[in-house]
């Protein structure tokens, strides 16, 4: 039934500013490299994550081949990626997903590493350096030194749960080249990454499965029509409440369906996407309650993967025009996971041994299994 929700929609990157760009030591370098959103860590289970992607354009007539990135602390060696790391972690701007050899640029193409890096324990870089090292069609090996970029600092809004009870299934991937993480959408000449950290939330029936009976039946889903809770107190801030399901005709604007922005103060919007027509209980500069009840988990939009709830947090009230940031979950408890994608086509069943893990304050790992209390 599952099936990752997946984006057609073509990728143009229109004058993002460039923060910094540097030369060999030959000064023979024609790579140019941004980070256009400042990076975070985020607190992924029991994980710390530093999150940010890197722009690379390469200038020269003739191509280069990425070989190398390395990520520096103090001129410190935190990570190297290369081989099937790298080219994992790649994506060419405008190409297919999985377009072969992302490490190779032509002249003028642009690739974007994005960076899903679990720190070690205790280390909170306060800014992160880069060294990028390629090679030239004639076979020379060069690297690039990159300034210091500064990660954002600033605590993530604790946050009450979107749903209730459960289990629900959080799903997403951040390296999966169709997801959440990887759509960039360029708005008013400014590409950004709105759902950098968004979960969709599918609820699980008695019987394990996501769905009964005929499972292309909507109402057959077990998250179809669930409530949808303000996860914190906030005034609404954007509103679409007038989309049909299936939702014809989808374009860039409509593709988070009927949705409801909220503002939950210190300049954070928290989206819940994809609701049921004729569900949604607020208005236009409501103010709401934590737990209030907002609307019913519904199909509306770009939907590929049955009813379910998108949430995210976001710097401004677009749906699409608008960076993704971090957030946390005040309390959950953590019943089990998923293996793997391939694994939510079969019942969920809590592995032999594991036991229910109260959680708080992190976001559920992918795939995690949680009951909200």
């Amino acid at each position: 039934m599952y099936r990752h929700r997946l984006h057609t929609l073509v990728i143009f990157l229109v004058s993002v500013p460039v923060l910094f760009a540097q030369s060999t030591a030959d000064g023979n370098s024609f790579l140019e490299v941004q980070i256009p959103a400042a990076p975070v860590i985020a607190r992924i289970g029991d994980q710390a994550i530093l999150v940010y992607e890197v722009h690379m354009t390469n200038f020269r007539p003739a191509a280069v081949t990425l070989t190398r990135f390395d990520v520096l602390r103090e001129s410190v060696l935190l990570h190297s990626y290369a081989g099937a790391e790298l080219v994992s972690s790649l994506a060419r701007v405008g190409a297919p997903p999985r377009t072969p050899d992302p490490q190779r640029l032509e002249g003028g193409q642009r690739v974007i590493f994005y960076s899903w890096l679990a720190l070690p324990a205790g280390e909170a870089p306060s800014a992160i350096q880069h060294r990028i090292s390629f090679r030239t069609n004639d076979g020379r090996e060069q690297s690039l030194d990159v300034a210091a970029t500064t990660i954002a600092r600033g605590e993530p809004p604790v946050l009450g749960p979107p749903v209730r009870g459960g289990p629900w299934v959080a799903i997403y991937d951040p390296g999966h080249s169709n997801g959440h993480r990887r759509v960039v959408f360029a708005i008013d000449g400014k590409a950004r990454i709105p759902a950098r950290f968004a979960i969709d939330w599918l609820k699980l029936g008695p019987d394990g499965r996501l769905a009964h009976g005929d499972e292309s039946v909507l109402s057959n889903s077990y998250s179809y029509g669930e409530d949808v809770l303000a996860v914190a107190d906030g005034i609404v801030a954007g509103i679409e409440a007038n989309l049909p399901e299936p939702t014809p005709n989808i374009s860039t604007k409509i593709e988070a369906g009927n949705y409801i922005a909220l503002d939950v103060g210190g300049g954070r919007f928290a989206f819940y996407e994809h609701l049921k027509p004729g569900s949604i209980r607020v208005k236009l500069h409501d103010r709401v309650r934590a737990g209030q009840v907002l609307a019913s988990v519904g199909a509306t939009g770009s939907v590929f993967s049955g009813a379910h709830l998108h949430f995210h947090v976001a710097d401004g009230s677009s749906p699409i025009a608008a960076e993704g940031l971090p957030f946390v979950l005040r309390s959950y408890r953590r019943l089990g996971s998923f293996a793997s994608f391939e694994a939510l086509e079969r019942p969920w069943t809590q592995a032999a041994g594991e036991e229910p893990t109260a959680r708080s304050r992190d976001i559920p790992s992918p795939l995690a299994v949680v009951r909200f209390d």
